[in-house]
Parts: C-alpha cells; structure tokens; sequence
C-alpha cells in the first residue's frame, strides 16, 4: 500500500469532510468525545479541534494517575479545547458495594459507564456520540459491547491501526501520544497488545493480505479473536419469521 504524504493529507480530508456532512444531515451541533490519552481517540480530538462546530470533550478517569493528567493538559493546550474531567470512581465503588457477595469482573463496566455518560452529554446538547474504535478493534472484536463499540459516529471504523499511527504523524500529533502503548485502561499495566497477544502490524498483516509474513500461531490467533466477536457486531439477534405464521 502506498502511504505517501499527498495520500495521507487527501485522506484526512476526506475524514474531516464526513464529519461535517454528517453533521448536516443530523442536524446536530456537534460531537460529544471521550478521551482517553490513547492515539485513537486523540486523533479524534485533533480533527474536532480543528472544525467550526461546537464539540464537548469529557476525560472519564477510575484511578489517580498524575501521568495521565499531564497528558490531558498537553492535549488541552496543544488543540486548543477543554476537557471535562469525571471520575468514575465513586459510580464503580457503588456497583463493587452491591454486589461484593459475588464474583463479578467490573473492567467491561467501565466502557459502559463512560458510554452512559457521553450520551447523557450528547442528548441534553444536542450532539452527537463519535467513537473511536478502529478497522482492527472492530474486525477482532476487541471493544466492549455497548460500551467503547457504541456511538453514533465511528470515524475510523475503516482505519487500520498502523494507519492511524501515520495519520498521528502527518497531522504532528505530540509525539508522546503516538509513543503511548494503545490501552483500554481497564486495569492496571493493561496493553491492547500484551492482551491480544500480537501486535497492530500483525494484524495489519492478516487483513491485508500479506499473511505470509505471520507465523500459523499468530494467524491462530487473530483467528481465535475474530471468529468469536461475530455477536458483538451483529447486536440485535431476533427470530425474524412472523408473516408467514399468521397470514
């Protein structure tokens, strides 16, 4: 594939044009974003920056990390933008009270506490919800249902990782955003990577065609991750006949 710059530069146009068009087909005044420090939904933030539409930015945090702060503040003062800042804190020690008795994983709550909250923001504004999740989480399957996997708008659902990265640097995204290890941030030392157990190039590799450069237990699994998320993208599962019993 060819990524030059010419190419780059005529494909991040192209993002920007969809997010205004789609604006102007909804009637909506603007996008509602969560931000995470991550390198895909800081993107989001440097393509919102620069639009003439009002947006709203919302840093949704579980754990005190000064690190993460600073990153926000950079992000803050690089785009020119604030970003509101909630901890979930609090919403996820309730949730851990009432069913203390019991043995229950909270990480895939979090994506879904955050989700309320942006549509609570999007619906009393008049907004609209833009996700973040790329090409490669979506054909993996690696988002949470109805949390991270919803939105209104998913601007890089046809944007591969390794791409995204290269976008980042074309459009001079602070390097300390494009060095970060991609993260859901459900836990703590949790990496994309590290939970796929392969790298965004491997991927990359797989659904691009050049699967000779994967060993067989890589492409077993890449295999293992997109065949068994097919229900997290086929949401509504419903018998379909009904005509045919009562006409």
């Amino acid at each position: 594939m060819n990524f030059s710059s010419k190419k780059l530069e005529n494909y991040a146009s192209y993002l920007s044009d969809f997010l205004q068009e789609t604006l102007k087909n909804t009637k909506k005044t603007g996008y509602v974003l969560g931000v995470s420090t991550g390198i895909d939904s800081t993107l989001c933030a440097k393509f919102l920056s620069t639009s003439s539409f009002e947006n709203i930015y919302l840093y949704m945090f579980h754990k005190r990390d000064s690190e993460q702060k600073k990153l926000i503040k950079k992000l803050e003062k690089k785009f020119q933008i604030t970003v509101l800042k909630i901890n979930l804190a609090p919403i996820i020690k309730q949730y851990q009270k009432i069913f203390m008795n019991q043995k229950i994983k909270f990480e895939n709550l979090i994506p879904r506490i955050r989700m309320n909250i942006l549509y609570l923001f999007a619906n009393n504004f008049n907004k609209l919800v833009l996700g973040t999740s790329n090409f490669d989480e979506w054909n993996l399957g690696y988002f949470t249902k109805f949390g991270d996997g919803a939105s209104d708008v998913q601007l890089f659902l046809n944007t591969p990782k390794k791409v995204i990265f290269l976008l980042a640097k074309f459009l001079k995204v602070p390097k300390i955003f494009i060095d970060k290890p991609p993260s859901a941030d459900l836990y703590e030392g949790q990496t994309d990577e590290k939970e796929l157990k392969f790298s965004y190039e491997d991927s990359f590799n797989y659904f691009f065609n050049q699967k000779n450069n994967l060993s067989k237990d890589t492409v077993k699994k890449i295999e293992k991750w997109k065949n068994s998320s097919f229900h997290k993208k086929n949401s509504l599962n419903f018998p379909s006949k009904f005509l045919e019993f009562f006409n």
